[in-house]
């Protein structure tokens, strides 16, 4: 007779890709994980209720990102996971796409990774600024077509001494902030009164419009940094 697995079961939405070995091995040993085939909502639907009926009770659930194809995440879609259902990890930094008020009232916890990805979006936020300014598409362009040698840019844009406006200072928005001092000496220019616990090489105003901005960072849900 085949042993029954006394391991939490956990049922990951989409396939724990880039994760490294060592991790994924470690976790595999603790509980045991169960991944969702389908790419979009409404083949997730039937497949999780397929798989609570065969594989489970599930214990937990593991959204990672790219969740685009299958929110709403509310009881539509894991409600076949009730009543075993306790806990529910988002990697996403927000949670408007997840149905916090059903799972509360189903006694499941929800947690979601609210600084996990600020220090790489800041990094991204620093980087495409940098690209604008600098045309930097044009360069990399043609470096990769061998037109390198004798190749006559037109002048950019020297950051140094414009307006950066910054959009919402949450989380991502602070870590922004100073990514940017490091590289430039931009008058810093907030969009709300958020109070920001740093010390900037940065000239700091509130300022209610656009109208003055050079540059614009919109660090708002939705939208990124």
């Amino acid at each position: 007779m085949a042993s029954i697995s006394q391991k939490p079961k956990v049922l990951a939405i989409s396939y724990p890709e880039y994760t490294d070995k060592v991790y994924l091995d470690d976790f595999t040993s603790k509980f045991e994980l169960h991944v969702l085939k389908s790419t979009d909502r409404a083949g997730a639907i039937p497949e999780i209720a397929q798989l609570a009926s065969s594989c489970g009770p599930f214990d937990a659930v593991m959204v990672r990102m790219g969740i685009l194809p299958f929110k709403p995440f509310n009881a539509e879609l894991f409600g076949p996971l009730l009543p075993h259902l306790k806990i529910i990890a988002a990697a996403p930094a927000g949670y408007n796409a997840f149905d916090v008020d059903w799972m509360t009232r189903n006694n499941i916890w929800f947690c979601n990774t609210r600084n996990a990805v600020c220090e790489a979006t800041a990094d991204m936020a620093v980087f495409l600024v940098l690209a604008v300014l600098k045309n930097a598409a044009v360069a990399e362009r043609s470096a990769r077509e061998g037109r390198w040698r004798g190749l006559v840019l037109a002048p950019t844009i020297d950051p140094r001494g414009l307006t950066l406006g910054i959009v919402g200072m949450g989380s991502i928005g602070k870590v922004s902030t100073s990514r940017q001092s490091w590289f430039f000496e931009f008058r810093l220019v907030k969009r709300n009164q958020a109070v920001v616990d740093m010390s900037l090489r940065l000239t700091e105003n509130y300022l209610p419009t656009r109208e003055k901005l050079e540059i614009v960072a919109l660090g708002q849900k939705g939208t990124g940094v």
